[in-house]
């Protein structure tokens, strides 16, 4: 399974970026508070870098996810394939609306060796919400991250893959089958 930019996505995904750098720009140049300065410069900044991203990811070809009977591979990390047998556990973790796809791994140093400082930086950020240093997310890539998770499920478990229904507040209902 390949999971690929989902250009609809990622010009939404644009659209919202220039919506938020339009808004920091009046911050900066209109406004002329103190702190709607600092807010807004923040935000060109941030959005900035965000925008340049997105349409990287636009004009960039191939596949960003690769799962398959080898292991998983997200290319975003440059950590290069991670094969199912080092996997001791996956799951989907929520935070807000956000799914991630979370990986645990024997020798997780290894691997964060291999990253680029930026995706070092994130698995610091990560690892103080206790999130494991492979997490995945899939905003922008199509398929998502439900039909990868139900590709997992069905020919990779790991021995403590938790079901999605069980692992999406949403759908929990309290009521047993």
């Amino acid at each position: 399974m390949e999971c690929m930019p989902s250009r609809p996505k990622l010009f939404g995904i644009l659209l919202a970026a220039v919506a938020l750098l339009g808004t920091c720009y009046m911050c900066v140049f209109l406004h002329r508070g103190p702190l709607a300065t600092v807010v807004g410069w923040f935000g060109l900044v941030f959005f900035g870098l965000c925008f340049a991203k997105i349409v990287a990811d636009i004009v960039r070809p191939g596949p960003r996810v690769v799962v398959n009977n080898i292991g998983i591979e997200d290319r975003r990390l440059g950590i290069g394939v991670v094969p199912w047998p080092e996997i001791t556990a996956i799951e989907l973790r929520w935070m807000g609306s956000a799914k991630s796809l979370c990986v645990e791994v024997v020798d997780s140093d290894r691997y964060v060796a291999r990253m680029p400082l930026r995706a070092r930086l994130a698995v610091r950020a990560n690892a103080l919400l206790g999130y494991p240093p492979i997490t995945m997310t899939f905003a922008g890539l199509s398929p998502g991250i439900n039909e990868v998770w139900e590709y997992i499920r069905r020919h990779h478990p790991p021995p403590d893959a938790r079901d999605l229904s069980e692992a999406d507040p949403e759908s929990h209902t309290g009521e047993s089958p």
